[in-house]
Formats: C-alpha cells, structure tokens, sequence
C-alpha cells in the first residue's frame, strides 16, 4: 500500500496533518475496492447529502456552536471530519467533507485531498479532474513539491484509464459545462476534463457572449480537444446627425467604449451609454442610449452651435494715426484697441502715407490679450552706409597725400644730381631725403587706392542700418 497523505486547511498557524494511512494500519486492513461513479452523479449526490447532513448537525447544540464559529473554525471542522472518514475508509463521505471545507475556505490542498479520496474509490475520471484541478492552483506550503510530483504522476498513470477533452476558447475564461448546465460548471477554458467515454456536449457560457455547445465523441484512452471562439453579445447603436461630428459613447463608469463620427453606427454590448461630442462649430447635447442585443437603437442627436471664443488686439507703431486693416478690412488707426476679435490667425497690414507699409500674420488667442508693436521706415531710396563713405574717405586722403609727396621725393632727386659735384655732404642729405618720400609715396598710393576701391564697393554694397525696413512685434498677456 502507498503511503497516502491527506494535508489539513491552512488556518492561521502552519500546521500538517498526520498520515491517514501508516504501515501500521496498512498492516491491519486494507482498502475496499469501490466501483468508480460517474463525477457528475456523485458530486451531485454528496451535495444533497451535505446539505441533508448540514441541517442535522445544526439540531445538535454541541454542534451549534461550531455553525457559529468563523469561516476558518467550520473549516477546520469539516477538515477534521474529513480525515476522521478517510481514515475510516468512508471515501464518499471524506469527499463531502473536503468539498465543504473547500467551499467555506477554497484552499488547492484540499482538491488534492478529494483526489486521493477518488483515486482509492477508482474513480479514474473525477480524481483525473481534481488532480488537474489542484496542479492548476497555486501551493507554497511545505511539501508542495511532493503533492505537485504525486498529482502528476497519478494523472500520467491514469491517461490510458480515461477520456478527456481539451476546451480551449478565444477570448479565454468561459465556464465549461458537460450535457447540462444543472450539474455545474467543470472550470473556465482553457481546461482539460476527464470525462466518461461516449458522446458529450460541451458548453461554454461567458457573461457578455453567446452561448456556444460542441458534441464530442469520447474514447477511453484518448484526448480530444474543443478549441473555439465565442462570439460577444452586441446591439447596434445608430447615431443620426444633421452634419458630421466627432462622437464619443461613454458607460455609466464614463469608461470610453468607442469613438467615430456621426452619423454612424456603432457595435455595442448591451446596456446603457451616454454620446456625446464636439467640433469647432457644433457641440452634441448629451444623450442617452439603451443598446439591446442583437437590435438596432436609433439616436438622433441635437446639435447647438459652440460659441465661438475671441481675444483682443492692441496695436501700436513709431508714428500715430497708421491705417490698419485686419484682413482687408479698416478696423482703426494707431494706437488702437481691437475688440472681440475671433480666435486663430488673422492678417493685418500697417500704412500711412510717406512710409513703408508692414504686412504680417497675426494670432488671436482666447482670452489673452495680443500686443503688436510696429516701426515703419520713412519712404524714398535706401539711405547708404557711413562704413563705405568713411572708408573711401580715408583712401582719398592717402591719394591726395601721395599727390604731396612724390613732388617732393622728385624734387630731391633733382638736388642729389645738382649737388652730387660740387657739395657731396648735401647731396647724401637730399638723396636720403629722396629714398623716403619715394617709399612714403608709395604706401600712400598702395593704401589710398585700396581704400578708395573698397570705400565704392560698401558704399553701393552696405545700407544704413539705421534704415532698416518695416518691422512689427507681436507678444501675448493673459489679462
């Protein structure tokens, strides 16, 4: 015989139940042999005989007291009663027990429990099912890793012992019901069950989806495997709008379940929504929509006109009484105040007779106030740069130096060749004098010249920049 555990709820403390099974008493007795029953009968049956049972201890008023005790006190009660028929051998009553701890206080350790109790009763389908239940859930507590390995090993020893099928949906978490809804539900997909061989109806039923039902042919031995989609339960909200506008459809939580364009139609769940939404010219009045399944609600929106925000303009330049016009329309002179003027952007041009006119774009902007502050340059032919007129002037000077000294060095060369005879002392005096206003002459011709060109050049090149063109500035102020 196998050393079989049963482990007790978790309440509290950690604590371990002790072995039902020991080789001492595996020694005395062994376990009767029981015919497996079908899942579905005999969890049926031992709700009912729990129910029956429940009623009868509350009579007892040694009992009454623990029906009154706390979820995790019945627990442990029902817990204890367990291993009490377990170790008696009383497999159908063991699993009630378990199944009602379960109930008050759901804890995977007791699925593995209600296994074994299956597995001694050879009952290959439902202690396939809870062993796969159980491997399913999550189990921390110590010696989890040998119920984990057991419940694996007993379910591959079992594989070639039952029928199973694999339901698997999209989207997943539908409850997976076998021929009949009133036995209850074997779990959300994806789920493997273990189920009796011959022809079964599988059902998936998901809140918010169509029902939908599969008839399997099962084979004792072999796997077969339900794989499909569930269809979501819509209505058709239809929105009619004299122009188009953009819609929002809120739930009653204002979560946004869906956005376009009215007029449109939109695939909801059922249920209540609210529509609503704007452009720059209309805003929807909030309505409410019912969307029924698989029904069209028509909604005929009403549409008020959105007022159309403004700001305000002040405009200012170097010169008063400026014509202004604001997208070719006269709307003043400077300075000015412009009123309630429509938000976005604008053209504004700037004139007065005798100066350049300025013509830009101007932003309104909601309740802020624009400020526009212009300079308009004095008509006529662009004032030249002083750099070039400076320049040139300069170079001129050189020239006109340079017409001074080369007479001069000129002459001193004349009175080295006159003197070079008859006084030698002045004629070396005149030559030097000579040899520096030759190269004074020189720079001054070389720069003066440059100068002169280069002066011409900036003054045609260079305007005054003091003569700049047109110009405005534009800044915001919130009021």
């Amino acid at each position: 015989m196998s050393h079989v555990q049963a482990h007790s709820v978790r309440t509290g403390a950690r604590q371990s139940a002790p072995p039902l099974y020991s080789p001492r008493a595996t020694a005395r007795a062994r376990v009767a042999r029981v015919a497996g029953l079908p899942r579905v009968a005999l969890v049926a049956g031992l709700a009912r005989v729990a129910r029956v049972a429940l009623f009868t201890v509350v009579a007892f008023s040694s009992i009454a007291s623990v029906a009154r005790a706390d979820e995790a006190a019945e627990a442990r009660f029902h817990d204890a009663r367990a291993r009490a028929h377990f170790e008696a051998r009383d497999f159908p009553q063991a699993i009630e027990e378990f199944l009602w701890a379960h109930r008050i206080a759901p804890n995977p350790r007791l699925l593995y429990n209600v296994a074994l109790c299956f597995q001694q009763l050879r009952d290959a389908e439902n202690a396939f099912s809870y062993f796969a239940e159980y491997l399913a859930q999550e189990d921390t507590l110590d010696g989890h890793e040998g119920r984990r390995a057991e419940a694996e090993r007993a379910m591959q020893a079992l594989l070639a012992e039952v029928a199973r099928v694999r339901v698997v949906s999209d989207p997943p978490g539908a409850s997976i019901y076998v021929d009949t809804p009133d036995h209850g539900s074997y779990g959300l997909t994806p789920r493997l069950v273990a189920l009796a061989p011959g022809t079964h109806r599988v059902m998936l039923s998901r809140p918010g989806f169509e029902d939908v039902s599969v008839e399997v042919e099962l084979v004792r031995g072999q796997e077969v495997a339900v794989d499909t989609s569930i269809v979501r339960v819509v209505g058709t909200m239809q929105l009619e709008s004299r122009t188009a506008i953009p819609v929002q459809v809120h739930a009653p939580d204002g979560t946004l379940v869906a956005e376009g364009t009215a007029p449109g139609e939109f695939s909801l769940a059922p249920g209540a929504y609210t529509v609503s939404g704007r452009n720059d010219t209309f805003e929807v009045v909030a309505a409410v929509a019912t969307v029924t399944a698989n029904e069209t609600a028509r909604v005929r929106l009403s549409l008020v006109d959105v007022p159309v925000p403004v700001g305000d303009a002040t405009v200012t330049a170097n010169t008063t009484g400026a014509l202004l016009l604001l997208d070719g329309v006269e709307v003043g002179f400077t300075p000015s105040l412009v009123r309630d003027l429509p938000a976005g952007l604008h053209r504004l041009r700037i004139e007065e007779p005798g100066r350049d006119p300025w013509e830009g774009e101007l932003e309104v902007r909601p309740g802020e106030q624009t400020w526009v502050t212009a300079t308009l340059r004095a008509s006529g032919r662009p004032r030249r740069s002083p750099i070039g007129i400076s320049v040139g002037a300069v170079g001129l000077a050189g020239l006109l130096a340079f017409a001074v000294t080369a007479p001069m060095a000129r002459r001193s060369h004349q009175d080295f060749q006159r003197l070079q005879l008859s006084d030698p002392t002045r004629a070396v005096s005149a030559r030097e004098r000579g040899r520096l206003l030759n190269r004074t002459s020189d720079v001054l011709l070389g720069v003066g010249s440059i100068l002169a060109g280069v002066g011409v050049t900036l003054f045609f090149v260079l305007d005054d920049p003091n003569d700049a063109p047109s110009s405005a500035t534009v800044s915001f102020q919130r009021p």
